[in-house]
């Protein structure tokens, strides 16, 4: 019961001191995106008027915070997703079977990303979003902060 208190409460606290924590950092205008719009271009205007800067990687958009956390978005247009992943790397001396005891713990625990063991043996934490109708620009950035801040917790259940 204590575990699962503490993380209600800390996901409580980040339900409540998220947006207030992206409301008091830009400009939200209300723009809605269509699914059409969807993409790296617009990702880049509704994170640089953030102040978050970005990055072309690969296929996707690397999104810095001024804070200095990185995450990626990668893009499944055949079914309207937008992934937010985030990479971290284990301590040296760590074995296969400890990763795997800590990634099937994160999900147990953390029901808003989906944690793994990458084919690298990094740490990868992902989260979906779906653009089918479209999204507002509040829409992805809450998302972003939200996923940033649970990872950052799922990676504190390293102990």
């Amino acid at each position: 019961m204590g575990k699962k208190f503490a993380m209600l409460a800390a996901l409580a606290l980040v339900l409540v001191l998220g947006p207030v924590m992206i409301a008091s950092s830009g400009s939200f205008n209300g723009k809605w995106y269509s699914s059409g719009e969807m993409g790296n271009s617009a990702l880049e205007d509704i994170f640089s008027d953030n102040d978050w800067d970005t990055a072309k990687s690969g296929e996707g958009l690397k999104v810095t915070t001024p804070e200095g956390r990185v995450f990626l978005v990668e893009w499944d247009t055949g079914k309207n997703l937008m992934a937010y992943v985030a990479y971290y790397n284990f301590n040296a001396g760590v074995t296969n079977n400890q990763k795997m005891k800590l990634v099937n713990r994160i999900n147990d625990e953390v029901v808003f990303c989906k944690a793994m063991v990458d084919k690298d043996g990094d740490l990868r934490f992902e989260y979906y979003l779906r653009y089918e109708t479209g999204l507002s620009n509040r829409q992805i950035l809450d998302a972003a902060q939200f996923f940033i801040m649970t990872t950052r917790f799922a990676v504190a259940k390293k102990d």
